[in-house]
């Protein structure tokens, strides 16, 4: 998503037959190009970090409608575009992801959301230097401290905040934790990417492990069904429908252990 990220003011040229002069910005996948000032630009910033403020991340077509007003009839019979890149608020978002100071994921059915730094499901943040070195003994780096936010379904948060589950099993990540690491486990407070997360307990991976579902139908039965209920099942019979009709079969992916 070129157009989704920000850089510095490269350039300026004419638009072409308008008559307007428009400010090309070089960024890291590409260049976005507007006719705003560095004024507006500024304060759109401004402006769209008070708007993620309350941590629910948001689609494009809701920044659209909140800061280009949403399209009149003639806009949508004719699916004229080019609204959200008129406003200056197209460049400011690109520059606040340039810098870090908005963050953005696509979700499994393919919706791209925005967010703060640590209000998307998948994320891994750096944590600031004292708090990594208070929280994981040994650790002298900021640089190797890392957490990992891992959702939860709300049939599993009253165990996970409890203390009584203390491992859940998830597809290979891109971004593979470690042992020492800190992982936050969290749950939305109501409609998946449209509410707030709450974070229900917060810890130290101890150990990440494979894990093949298949490979499970070989384990000695008092061994699957022990694996079940520390995962927050009642037995294995029940864990495997459940990981069928949610993930489908078969499934490999990792076990991830916290202390």
């Amino acid at each position: 998503m070129a157009e989704d990220q920000g850089g510095l003011p490269l350039n300026k040229h004419a638009g072409s037959g308008t008559g307007r002069i428009m400010k090309t910005e070089q960024l890291k996948d590409g260049a976005v190009t507007y006719q705003q000032s560095e004024r507006m630009v500024a304060l759109a910033e401004k402006w769209l970090l008070e708007y993620f403020d309350d941590g629910v991340p948001r689609r494009p077509g809701e920044l659209e409608d909140d800061f280009a007003g949403e399209p009149g009839i003639g806009e949508m019979l004719m699916k004229l575009q080019g609204r959200w890149r008129d406003t200056p608020f197209f460049p400011a978002l690109s520059r606040l992801i340039d810098k870090g100071s908005i963050v953005y994921e696509q979700a499994d059915d393919g919706d791209v959301w925005y967010a703060l730094p640590g209000s998307l499901p998948s994320e891994t943040i750096v944590m600031p230097n004292d708090q990594a070195l208070r929280s994981v003994p040994g650790r002298s780096s900021l640089h190797e401290v890392l957490c990992h936010v891992r959702m939860f379904k709300p049939q599993f948060a009253r165990l996970v905040e409890s203390g009584a589950k203390c491992q859940t099993v998830r597809p290979t990540p891109k971004r593979m934790p470690k042992p020492g690491d800190r992982i936050s486990l969290r749950m939305w407070t109501g409609k998946p990417y449209r509410s707030k997360q709450r974070v229900l307990r917060e810890s130290v991976i101890a150990a990440v492990e494979p894990f093949d579902l298949d490979a499970m139908r070989l384990w000695r039965e008092s061994d699957r069904d022990a694996f079940a209920r520390a995962d927050g099942f009642g037995d294995w019979p029940e864990m495997l429908q459940w990981f069928i009709s949610t993930h489908g079969y078969p499934f490999k992916g990792v076990v991830i252990f916290w202390q």
